[in-house]
């Protein structure tokens, strides 16, 4: 039986912006329910004094996307997520927390330029993959690194109601 398509898609005006101002994370355990309506989150209960943590962005450093898997031999699809984002001049203790990043499975939520929110890795969690950084060599070089997570998930992130967030953060 096919999939119905349920809709066309025209151009719109020419105002969107690329790039993340902020993620918002916190470890996935502590996430207890998710309820959304037609693709956008509209509730998230937390477990007891659990919060999302705040990593702000300088504009032009962090970038998430989506990417579709399909396989005609085995029938299957599944949605890729990629986030990457910087973070600049770390001390000890946050090198410290992205120790305990890399050793979670984590709920992310981004906060695009278009002042859009986003739920990275819903139903499966996301990970830290890698990072990259250092010091640099001149004195306008980067220091820091930049941390890429990705979830592989079986649709694409949920968009989340902006009037939630403020409850969840810490």
């Amino acid at each position: 039986m096919p999939c119905n398509l349920t809709q066309s898609y025209t151009l719109g005006c020419r105002d969107s912006r690329g790039g993340i101002k902020e993620v918002l994370m916190v470890e996935q355990e502590s996430v207890s329910t998710i309820t959304a309506s037609a693709g956008v989150i509209t509730a998230i209960t937390m477990v007891a004094t659990k919060k999302f943590f705040k990593y702000a962005q300088e504009i032009e450093n962090a970038n998430f996307q989506q990417v579709i898997t399909a396989s005609d031999a085995n029938f299957t699809v599944y949605y890729e997520q990629d986030l990457n984002i910087v973070v600049n001049s770390p001390s000890a203790t946050m090198w410290n927390e992205m120790k305990l990043l890399s050793q979670n499975k984590l709920a992310i939520i981004i906060l695009d330029n278009n002042g859009k929110y986003w739920y990275m890795g819903q139903v499966n969690g996301s990970r830290l993959q890698n990072s990259t950084g250092g010091t640099g060599t001149a004195f306008g070089d980067r220091n820091g690194i930049t941390l890429a997570f990705k979830a592989k998930e079986p649709s694409f992130a949920q968009e989340v109601q902006s009037s939630i967030i403020a409850a969840l953060t810490a």
